[in-house]
């Protein structure tokens, strides 16, 4: 996904683009930081883009985005990452996406004018961009570090007003949402890391998509366009991925 004027983000604004929103983000907070340090130490981490990106996607939903949610069981680690390492879940439209997930390491999320803290376990974060590629906001959760083991993620405008929000473990974290130009999209899982010494691990499962009033299973499953760098994506169910 593009960049918002972040450093050193994740695939970089071009691959992203070209690779049709391939996910995620980095973030702020000050919550769970065992470090905070001077720009040239997350730039020399994240320099050049994500060192791996492996990702999923609903392909009935990239040929009819009609998806105003994604939901699913999420894997959450335990732990800090040596550079970064991203899971999450979103709806993508266009050149814009609504992403929910975690976030460990180092995080650059420019909102708010925090940058370049490093989570000493995995943390909660939102991206929003809209389908113009123009930023919506990115927050991280800097007090919602969950338990490892498995958790719910969603994140959805099922209600079509174009105000989207991410929910965890049922509970709606931004009620009020976040504005953006689209209310339908498809879905997509994915997993990034910033450097060989971080974990390729990630697994989501029970995945579906909000559409015709209701969730439901994805309706096919197939391998993101964008995924490069060492690593595997295994698509183990029509609702279940899993990225080593």
């Amino acid at each position: 996904m593009p960049s918002m004027g972040f450093t050193g983000l994740r695939l970089g604004a071009v691959q992203k683009t070209l690779a049709s929103f391939a996910i995620g983000f980095v973030a702020t907070g000050v919550f769970s930081v065992f470090v905070q340090a001077p720009a040239e130490a997350v730039n020399s981490c994240l320099a050049g883009g994500d060192y791996a990106f492996k990702g999923g996607r609903e392909a009935f939903s990239v040929a009819n985005p009609v998806n105003h949610g994604t939901s699913g069981y999420v894997t959450v680690p335990s732990g800090g990452a040596s550079c970064q390492q991203i899971a999450s879940i979103y709806v993508g439209r266009g050149a814009g996406w609504a992403e929910f997930g975690w976030v460990r390491g180092w995080s650059n999320c420019t909102a708010g004018g925090a940058d370049d803290v490093k989570y000493s376990r995995p943390t909660l974060f939102r991206w929003m961009v809209n389908s113009t590629g123009q930023p919506a906001g990115c927050r991280v959760f800097a007090s919602r570090q969950p338990s490892a083991g498995t958790h719910t993620f969603r994140i959805s405008d099922t209600n079509g007003n174009f105000y989207w929000g991410p929910w965890f473990d049922g509970e709606e974290l931004e009620p009020s949402g976040v504005l953006l130009d689209f209310t339908t999209g498809a879905s997509y899982v994915g997993m990034e890391r910033g450097s060989a010494a971080d974990s390729p691990n990630a697994e989501w499962w029970a995945l579906g998509g909000w559409r015709s009033g209701g969730w439901q299973q994805w309706a096919s499953h197939d391998k993101h366009p964008g995924n490069h760098g060492p690593g595997s994506y295994s698509i183990v169910a029509v609702d279940h991925g899993r990225t080593q």
